[in-house]
Parts: C-alpha cells; structure tokens; sequence
C-alpha cells in the first residue's frame, strides 16, 4: 500500500524522494544532554560534599574558638569591673593603701588573663583561617562546576521546550502551508513530507513519538482529501497508516475518544469514495473502539444503513439487533420491521 502511496505522490509532485519536517534527532540531543547535566549536578554534589567534609573537621576547632571568645568576653567585663572598684577605692578619703593595692592587683590579673585569652583567641582565629584557606581553590572548582551545571541545565531546558513544541509547531507550519500552497504539486510534497516524517516516527522506540507520527499522517490524510482533493490517496492513508496504529491515538489509558475521531475520518473518506467494504470494516472498527455503548450502537444503526443498501439484509438485521441503547432500540425495531416487510429504506 505505501508504495502505491508514494509513487502517486512522485508523480504528482515531482519529487522522487522528500525531506523529513522536523529534527528527528531532536530527542536523542536531549537524552545526551541530559545525561551531561546529570553527570555534572553530581560532579558539583561530590565537590560540595567534599567541602562540607572538611567544615565538618574543622568543627571542634571552631567549638574551643567559640567557647574562647566567650572566655573572653567574660573576662573583659572582670577587667572593666576591677577597673571600677579599683578607681573608686582610689577616690576614698582617707585613701586606704592597702585596699588600693588590693584592687589594683585584681585589675592587673584579670588584665594580664584578657591578654592571655586574646592570644590564645588570635592563635586558634589564625588555625581556623589558615585552613579555610586551603579549601580556596575547592571553592572556586565547585562555583566553576555549578557554573558548567547551570550553562547546561539552561541548555537542557530550551531543548526539552524545543521537544515539546515539536509537533504542534509542525502541524502549525503544515497546515499554514496547505492554505498557502500555490499548486496541487505543492500540496503532494507538503503530504509527501508528512508521511515520510510519520514513517520515520513510527519505528520509533518511543510510544509518544510514535504517537506523533499518527497525528502527523492524520494530518497529511486531512490535507489529501480537503486540500488536495483526493480521495483515493486519503483513502489509502487511512489504510496503510491509520487503521494499523489505532492502539496509538488515546494518551489515556482505556480511552477511545481519539481513536474514534481517528475513524470518523477515515468513514467519511471511504463513504465519499462509495468504499463500501473499506466503510463496512471502518464501521466495525467504530464499534469496537466506541467510546460508550451509545456511541456504539449510534455507530450500529448507521452500519445497518450501509449493509442494507449494498443488499446485505442479513448482516443488517444481525447488527440491528445488538442494540441495547434504550433511546435507540425504537429505531432500530423500526428499521428490523421495515426490512422484514421488504420496504425500501
């Protein structure tokens, strides 16, 4: 069937070969670069682990720091205290010698241990300076790397947006380019493209992009009988491409509702052609993906109509008679009774 496709559209176009519409291997450079960001989250996670590592040892350094500075804090306030009661015993009068003398040694040792504790305080700041400086050029290797995972991630996203897009962008352009086309040969290489991309989609491993290549041949099956003007080619692209891939229409599990648009399609193509078995297997394909029992046996009556007008009664009467719809079994008895007496329809 697709031979016979693409020969007529040779022939029509004058193209013997045509383009894909899209980057199909658009998925494939997001899949790599998606695995560089990952690969470069994790080189930054590794360095900054490796950071917090090191802060981590450093933290009963940073504990006596902390309990110096407290040390000497307090000893400060002793040193400001002893200078107080050292100046007020020296305003007494009479000045007591040996009390002055008292106090000046307290001030004098609580000033020598501030002294003392700002050293050791100097000593451990100086410890715990010295080593963050070693993790410097650590620090600047994990602002590079989150720099690099940035950049990436960036370049990830716009990809990713470029992915989503694809396919609406395309059918966008096609659909803008049939309304504009200048000629019927146009028109052939516009549907030539969207098969051969669909063809290309449609092996593909992924399900959504398989998916894609069904809208994308629904789409060429549209312009072949609307645009173009032809029925027979929309007729064998709801062969060769519609009717095989059914199972891809639905993104929701257990729904029908694009399938059954899918083959609404396809049964006004082969019913304008006057395909009457094509229309007879659609009709049953409807029925089996029927969205609901009334949607089905709506579908039913319709198929009865064409069984009976190419003369097959019994096959008619046999559908009729499925019907369970309670708003449809009065017409459905109605076409029974008139078939029975041999009424035309």
């Amino acid at each position: 069937m697709k031979p016979a496709i693409y020969k007529t559209l040779a022939q029509k176009s004058g193209e013997k070969k045509f383009t894909t519409g899209i980057d199909l291997g658009l998925p494939n450079q997001v899949a790599l670069l998606r695995s560089n960001a990952n690969v470069l989250e994790q080189r930054a996670v590794t360095l900054r682990k490796s950071l917090s590592d090191i802060e981590e040892q450093l933290a009963p350094l940073r504990k006596e720091v902390d309990a110096l500075r407290q040390e000497v804090a307090n000893v400060k306030r002793a040193v400001g205290e002893t200078r107080v009661r050292l100046k007020a015993e020296e305003s007494h009068v009479p000045r007591d010698a040996d009390a002055v003398a008292a106090r000046q040694r307290d001030y004098e040792a609580n000033d020598r241990a501030w002294t003392a504790r700002r050293a050791e305080l100097s000593v451990k700041e100086a410890q715990i300076h010295a080593e963050r400086e070693k993790n410097t050029p650590l620090k600047a290797r994990i602002q590079m790397a989150e720099q690099t995972f940035e950049t990436a991630w960036m370049e990830l996203r716009a990809k990713e947006q470029l992915l989503s897009d694809q396919e609406n962008t395309f059918i966008r352009a096609t659909r803008q380019q049939a309304s504009e086309a200048g000629s019927y040969a146009a028109l052939y290489r516009l549907i030539g493209q969207q098969l051969t991309t669909a063809d290309r989609l449609l092996e593909d491993h992924d399900v959504s992009r398989r998916r894609i290549g069904l809208n994308f041949a629904r789409e060429a099956c549209r312009h072949a009988s609307d645009a173009a003007e032809d029925g027979w080619l929309a007729a064998r692209i709801c062969e060769a491409y519609l009717w095989p891939h059914l199972d891809l229409a639905d993104y929701a599990a257990g729904s029908k509702e694009r399938t059954f648009d899918v083959l609404q399609l396809c049964r006004s193509i082969f019913l304008a052609r006057q395909e009457t078995d094509n229309a007879a297997r659609n009709y049953a394909l409807m029925i089996t993906n029927a969205p609901s029992a009334q949607h089905a046996d709506t579908t039913r009556l319709e198929f009865a109509d064409l069984l009976e007008q190419i003369g097959r009664n019994e096959s008619a009467a046999t559908v009729l008679r499925e019907i369970r719809e309670p708003s449809l079994l009065a017409a459905a008895q109605e076409k029974l009774g008139r078939m029975n007496s041999g009424a035309r329809p």
